[in-house]
């Protein structure tokens, strides 16, 4: 009765395999294939989730993507100042639209709890894969600062694709309300603990509390859904790790810092 216990007690959204205790005395063998076909149906459930939100971005990002195309290539025929302002004001609503869709898709897919893997990854590699990615984007090469510390390593049965969602919205909040002058310094330290620090305003602590809100936004005027900061926390506490906000950043007297621990 103890191991049947433990085995059923040690499932969650990421350790859904089937139960084996061959040796349960006959009597308490039903229950075993009852536990078992009820994660089978879980497993399914959570798979079926996991495909619809990715199709459903797909479906999603194309036709908005041909619709911005569109209307960029519209407004570079048209000569009146009036008709280019008014696609000017297209353009950016279509922007924010692609933005929003794409915050709500992973939204969804925090929701369906993808944080979990069952096999374990080198997470390092995926944070060097991203920061790569942002130099490689317009305006961000020459802000962002990167150290890794000595032997520094992260390897854990996470999702990288939970991963990476969750250092992208950090890096973009960073980037975004930060102090557009100054640099983001991201640090990989011994013991898997990444820093994201940006200049900037001081936030109090309630403001630190609320902008973890879905959909709430701190006090800026830069473009924004409010709701990277609920998705990395929601996929951070799935892999197992804290997400902390402090203001002033570490030997700073001003900006936000973001620092990722995984637990264990």
């Amino acid at each position: 009765m103890n191991d049947l216990r433990e085995a059923i007690a040690g499932k969650d959204s990421g350790n859904l395999a089937v139960i084996e205790l061959s040796t349960l005395p006959r009597e308490l063998q039903p229950i075993v294939l009852s536990v078992n076909r009820l994660l089978e149906r879980l497993r399914s459930t959570l798979k079926a989730e996991r495909e619809f939100t990715a199709n459903s971005a797909h479906e999603l990002r194309t036709p908005l993507a041909g619709a911005l195309a569109q209307t960029q290539m519209l407004k570079s025929e048209l000569r009146s100042e009036n008709s280019r302002s008014r696609l000017t004001h297209i353009e950016a609503s279509l922007q924010r639209l692609i933005r929003l869709v794409e915050k709500l898709m992973q939204l969804a897919r925090a929701e369906a709890r993808i944080g979990t893997s069952n096999e374990t990854v080198d997470l390092g590699n995926v944070l060097e894969l991203i920061i790569e990615d942002f130099h490689r984007a317009s305006g961000a090469n020459d802000r962002i600062q990167y150290t890794k510390a000595a032997a520094a390593a992260l390897r854990r049965p996470v999702s990288e694709d939970a991963f990476a969602i969750v250092l992208r919205n950090l890096i973009e909040n960073a980037l975004i309300h930060g102090d557009q002058k100054a640099p983001v310094r991201i640090s990989f330290e011994r013991g898997g603990t990444i820093r994201i620090a940006n200049d900037g305003p001081v936030l109090a602590a309630d403001e630190l509390k609320s902008v973890r809100q879905r959909f709430a936004r701190g006090k800026t005027m830069s473009p924004g859904s409010g709701l990277g900061l609920s998705i990395a926390t929601e996929l951070a506490t799935q892999m197992d790790a804290t997400l902390e906000l402090i203001s002033p950043a570490t030997n700073m007297s001003t900006g936000v810092e973001s620092i990722l621990r995984f637990n264990g």
